[in-house]
């Protein structure tokens, strides 16, 4: 739903707009899934449930001016200016006008969830490697490409990540230590438990 403030406007007027492109590769698979906002809506509503300052170029409030309150944003902005905004766009051309599905501030919110039928359009493309290169091949050199950008020096982190990589280190620690939970977030699921008459005395609370 329209949750995003086009670049220098003042009102929320696009969705978060995700595209997401994967490719095989030897070992994990290269996975690309991004927003083209800043960020997405479920971090700022991380951050207000937890009172934590936003970043600069995340959000802006009910005047669409920046701002790093949680309380404060009332939309999303676009990632790197113009050019996630001209994402988004290209998103809702191929999501909405061209599936013929509601577009814009037309399409019916996602919160609070009221049972609606959402009218939601999807474009998936898929390109079939072997037209082109042998699978192998192209998830080898795939491997290589991503490995030498992981062997670039690093300023300012430990080291350079392609996207997946935070995902997989997360997976690899969450495997072994549990998911982490703020206490609105167990507050939500332990209510939700009582709702469906699911037991969690047995369960384990990670803070």
């Amino acid at each position: 739903d329209a949750l995003v403030v086009p670049h220098a406007g003042r009102k929320v007027f696009l969705g978060t707009n995700p595209v997401c492109f994967a490719a095989p590769c030897t070992g994990h698979p290269f996975c690309l899934d991004m927003a083209t906002s800043a960020i997405s809506w479920n971090k700022l509503r991380q951050h207000r449930a937890t009172a934590t300052t936003l970043q600069d170029g995340w959000a802006g409030d009910a005047r669409g001016r920046e701002c790093r309150d949680p309380a404060k944003a009332a939309g999303l902005l676009p990632a790197a200016g113009y050019k996630g905004y001209g994402l988004a766009l290209m998103v809702e051309i191929f999501s909405s006008v061209l599936t013929g599905m509601p577009a814009g501030p037309k399409i019916s919110r996602m919160f609070p969830v009221d049972g609606q039928r959402r009218r939601l359009g999807h474009v998936v493309a898929a390109v079939e490697v072997d037209r082109f290169v042998p699978l192998n091949t192209f998830k080898r050199n795939l491997a290589a490409l991503l490995n030498a950008l992981r062997a670039v020096p690093a300023v300012g982190r430990e080291k350079v990540r392609v996207a997946g990589d935070p995902e997989n280190e997360a997976r690899r620690q969450r495997t072994k230590q549990g998911i982490p939970l703020d206490l609105a977030e167990i507050a939500a699921l332990r209510e939700t438990a009582e709702k469906l008459g699911v037991d969690t005395k047995g369960f384990r609370w990670l803070r």
